[in-house]
């Protein structure tokens, strides 16, 4: 019986390791929307500043906060800093979007190598219900033994 255990405990670290791996790639598949997500805002913030800036004189003056300070540019000078911001921003979402591509791709390996389900609510209830039977079962079982001592 005691090999069982520790095969049934090293089966149990295994399956653990499975779940922990798993919850990994998850955690990473959703750092990466999250990512897309901050890149997408800045896109769509510097979309809105070049839409205004498009409609101005070139030669009007503009501010531009750099760290702690503003530096005055023309409208001019600004536009083509922020359409190859606009740009790299745009590349940086597409960069993301195959990663988190291939992260799924990852995920599903792994969920299919292991054979990982997602449980449904009425499974899940039901495994819920078997194991509360199992412990009154098991709490039912020491106080009996003691009334029959």
């Amino acid at each position: 019986m005691s090999s069982q255990q520790s095969q049934s405990q090293s089966e149990q670290d295994e399956q653990k390791k499975i779940v922990e791996t798993f919850q990994k790639l998850r955690q990473e598949q959703q750092e990466i929307v999250n990512e897309i997500a901050t890149f997408e805002e800045e896109r769509r913030e510097h979309s809105r500043v070049l839409e205004t800036l498009n409609e101005l004189d070139p030669s009007r003056k503009c501010y531009k906060q750099l760290a702690d300070s503003l530096v005055e540019y023309t409208v001019g000078d600004v536009i083509p800093l922020l359409q190859t911001n606009l740009a790299n921003l745009t590349e940086l979402v597409r960069t993301f979007n195959e990663k988190l591509v291939e992260k799924g791709k990852e995920l599903n390996e792994h969920k299919t190598k292991h054979n990982i389900r997602f449980l449904t609510e009425k499974e899940t209830e039901e495994l819920r219900k078997a194991q509360m039977a199992q412990i009154q079962t098991q709490a039912a079982k020491p106080v009996s033994n003691a009334k029959k001592a």
